[in-house]
């Protein structure tokens, strides 16, 4: 039984970090020649990532032009005009 085991090693918030909301290790487990910078770079050429995140942008932007809550309608109301697929 190892989540029992006292010498057992595991990271603090390893499920955080692996859901994306811990922060990263700063104790120097990372390579230092800047490996995770250069994943981010080519996440940021990714044609899609640079779209995704274009359209939360103007999502942001929509809502804090017309002062509007941040909630799931507003969110899809705020969706379907960024995107063109509001009907009216």
């Amino acid at each position: 039984m190892t989540a029992h085991d006292p010498k057992f090693a595991r990271e603090p918030k390893g499920f955080l970090r692996w859901f994306g909301f811990g922060a990263a290790p700063c104790d120097g487990q990372e390579d230092a020649s800047g490996e995770t910078a250069v994943e981010e770079n080519t996440l940021l050429h990714d044609k899609r990532e640079l779209r995704r995140r274009q359209v939360l942008a103007d999502l942001s932007s929509f809502l804090l032009t017309h002062r509007l809550e941040v909630s799931p309608y507003t969110l899809a109301i705020a969706h379907d005009v960024i995107v063109g697929a509001d009907q009216r």
